[in-house]
C-alpha cells in the first residue's frame, strides 16, 4: 500500500505463464543471439541441466504447443503490469511466430 501497488487476485494459470514464458522468452533470446542453434538444444539443457520435467519436453517445446502468438500477447500484457524493464518480447519470437 505504501508503494501504491494495488492487491489483485493472481490465478494459478498466470503464475505458470509468468514462470514458463520467462524461460521461453530467454530461450528465444539465446536463439536470436546465436548461442544455441535449435530450440531443442535449449530444451535438452533445461531438462538435463536444470531439472525441467522431461515429460513436458522443455520450455521451448511447451511454447510450440501454446503458440508463439499467445506467448507474445501474454508477455506484452505482463509488460503493462510489471513494466518493460522486466518483460520485453524477444525478436526471435516475433520473427518466428
Amino acid at each position: 500500500a505504501n508503494l501504491g501497488i494495488k492487491r489483485r487476485e493472481i490465478t494459478d494459470k498466470e503464475i505458470v505463464e509468468r514462470c514458463i514464458y520467462a524461460l521461453v522468452n530467454e530461450g528465444a533470446n539465446i536463439l536470436a543471439e546465436g548461442i544455441a542453434q535449435r530450440s531443442s538444444d535449449i530444451d535438452v539443457v533445461f531438462c538435463n541441466g536444470y531439472g525441467f520435467p522431461r515429460w513436458r519436453g522443455g520450455p521451448m517445446k511447451y511454447a510450440e504447443t501454446v503458440g508463439h502468438a499467445e506467448i507474445i500477447d501474454s508477455i506484452e500484457r505482463f509488460a503493462k503490469t510489471s513494466g518493460p524493464r522486466w518483460w520485453k518480447v524477444s525478436s526471435w519470437l516475433i520473427d518466428n511466430s
